[in-house]
């Protein structure tokens, strides 16, 4: 009677489901057209579009994981006079699906994973900006909708592997892919000198990416997602694919030119070396010997070495940045210190500061979060980092899994959070949204990899 029945609650379910979101895309595009005029209409057909295939994908949320990871950061090239258009499309249409999984997984997720309550703590912030005066319809949905959908790929990362140990591996390994499609790009770009940025007589690399500290963010914790594998693998195929996957992005970063993403990525193979058993120890250093050895030739051979030492003398971007951290400091104490000014309100007073054509960016996302949405914003918003780094400590400590590999697991989800971390302090990488994507999604899966080894050695 059971077997009868689940074809017509599941058609019950979608046509709930359905009327729901087509009421509530309906609404938002409303919204868009007031708010966005012209862009708002288009956006408004694209969601009439949506409206057709709800009741067909609102229970697919792996359709938007996969598209986010292996074609999304390539959505740069796309002749869009607004590159948010995409952006924003990806936000509005992953709503059902959003719903969905949240319902599905969120609390079961959220009991070890705590800084999703941190995450929703922020969204609340962001959200009561609405009520601000002059507030900026499209960086107020900027804001909520980085931090929405980091939360959607969070969830959607446990649904597609969530009894497939297979897909843990294919979705690892298809961001290996991506990684070393854009580590091509990146290299090509900095041997042709086409395609990349030139910022103060040094040429730099930006793969797919819109900065080079953004691409560099990425890099660098991607380096740690890749060791973990290249000290896991047990055959003499993996180690030379993470090997050599290990060795061509660390020569992508060198182009990046970007001295806090080199400082982590050091930091790496330091902290890894220091909390890991004597095995994997020796299995880091004699890593550390091959892909060094790749990446000194490569250094001397397209002279490379000379513009990092040029980058590494020189205080000039450090100095500015610290003018630029004074400035802002000074505003947030003048200001509305609990509330903050609202979204984007740093960068708007910053660019009335810079000569035109300079960076106005704050390259401090904590300060940038204080001036922003006070001090109420930036509590949720620090708690997230250390939750993710209380889990990769109650990783490392758990007892009783299969190789000691919650050691390992733990000590990359450390890794990867502090990197994340640093980065906050020197730049706004965080807030690139492809490389915001990978972040959370590189994060869940070091934590899936536990959940998989833990459940096999019950």
């Amino acid at each position: 009677m059971q077997n009868i029945l689940a074809p017509v609650f599941g058609q019950v379910e979608r046509t709930r489901y359905a009327y729901f979101f087509i009421t509530l895309l309906l609404l938002l595009s409303l919204a868009s057209v007031c708010f966005i005029k012209s862009l708002g209409i288009v956006i408004a057909c694209l969601m009439a579009l949506g409206i057709i295939v709800i009741p067909f994908y609102y229970n697919k949320p792996h359709i938007f994981l996969l598209f986010s990871v292996l074609i999304y950061p390539f959505t740069r090239y796309l002749p869009l006079e607004d590159k948010f258009v995409m952006t924003g499309l990806l936000y509005v249409l992953s709503m059902p699906c959003a719903i969905w999984v949240f319902c599905k997984y969120f609390r079961k997720i959220s009991n070890t994973s705590a800084y999703l309550w941190a995450m929703i703590m922020y969204m609340i912030v962001i959200s009561f900006n609405i009520f601000r005066p002059q507030t900026e319809f499209i960086d107020l949905l900027k804001e909520f909708g980085r931090m929405f959908y980091a939360i959607f790929i969070i969830l959607s990362v446990y649904n597609y592997v969530e009894n497939c140990p297979e897909n843990l591996r294919k979705l690892s390994k298809y961001i290996s892919y991506v990684m070393n499609i854009i580590a091509f790009i990146a290299i090509g770009q900095y041997i042709t000198k086409i395609g990349g940025l030139n910022q103060d007589g040094i040429y730099r690399a930006v793969g797919t990416f819109t900065g080079f500290n953004d691409y560099a963010f990425v890099l660098s914790f991607f380096i740690c997602f890749s060791l973990y594998f290249l000290l896991t693998a047990e055959t003499t195929r993996a180690r030379f694919y993470w090997t050599t996957t290990i060795a061509l992005n660390i020569i992508a970063l060198v182009g990046t030119v970007s001295k806090t993403a080199l400082f982590n990525t050091a930091l790496i193979f330091v902290i890894m070396s220091m909390f890991l058993s004597w095995k994997r120890k020796f299995q880091i250093f004699a890593s550390a010997i091959v892909i060094g050895g790749s990446l000194f030739e490569y250094l001397i051979i397209t002279g490379a070495y000379n513009s990092l030492i040029v980058r590494f003398t020189d205080t000039t971007s450090f100095m500015w940045r610290l003018e630029m951290w004074r400035t802002l400091y000074n505003m947030i104490l003048q200001g509305n210190i609990w509330l903050g000014q609202g979204a984007n309100a740093s960068r708007n007073f910053l660019q009335l500061l810079v000569i035109p054509g300079e960076s106005y960016a704050p390259h401090n996302v904590y300060l940038e979060t204080v001036y922003n949405f006070g001090i109420i914003g930036l509590i949720p918003f620090i708690l997230m980092f250390i939750f993710a780094l209380f889990q990769g400590v109650f990783i490392y400590l758990d007892k009783g899994i299969e190789n000691n590999q919650n050691k390992i697991i733990g000590i990359s989800v450390i890794i990867v959070t502090l990197i994340a971390i640093i980065q906050n302090f020197v730049s706004n990488a965080y807030y690139d949204r492809a490389g915001n994507i990978l972040f959370w999604v590189i994060l869940t899966l070091l934590v899936c990899w536990y959940n998989y080894y833990k459940s096999i050695s019950k």
